[in-house]
């Protein structure tokens, strides 16, 4: 990622998914109660457009996609850049893009209910993954880059932590 603006962006765009996925969980929660509230690994988009419905998977595999080739290809010289901490990076998205592809593929052929565990096993790997990459990324970093990474670690763990609290 090497430049501040290269971090900001997509620490920005990741910020602003979790803040959507939190209020509507909180929103869930309030509107169905404790005993028939259900964690859900995306939330629909509640609009008068049904096209626009699947927003936030859209969003998760068209950004991990760009953020892929932001971290492989080196701008502005457009040549292929294959360091570790880039590759790190991308495999991070490249998690991402699978859990949102696999996803968006279920809901499309109606297999969503049939197949909802896989997909909880795909979200599961991705915080796994993060946390995985994140501790071993952040080994030489030092500064506040070490101190952003080890909260990043923190996040991570308790989404984590919350995630299988919920399900059980």
């Amino acid at each position: 990622m090497g430049t501040f603006i290269r971090h900001v962006v997509p620490g920005f765009a990741l910020t602003l998914l979790g803040l959507w996925h939190t209020v509507n969980t909180i929103r869930s929660y309030f509107l169905k109660g404790p005993s028939n509230f259900r964690v859900r690994f995306w939330y629909p988009l509640n609009c008068p457009f049904p096209k626009i419905k699947h927003l936030e998977l859209i969003f998760i595999l068209s950004f991990s996609v760009f953020a892929i080739i932001m971290q492989v290809l080196d701008f502005p010289f457009l040549n292929f850049s294959f360091k570790l901490h880039n590759l790190e990076h991308a495999t991070m998205f490249l998690h991402l893009a699978i859990f949102a592809g696999f996803t968006f593929s279920a809901q499309f052929i109606y297999l969503f209910q049939i197949i909802s565990g896989v997909v909880g096993l795909l979200m599961a790997s991705v915080f796994c993954l993060e946390l995985f990459l994140l501790h071993f990324h952040s080994t030489d970093h030092v500064g506040l880059e070490e101190h952003y990474h080890w909260l990043l670690q923190l996040i991570v763990f308790a989404l984590r932590q919350e995630r299988y609290s919920l399900e059980a």
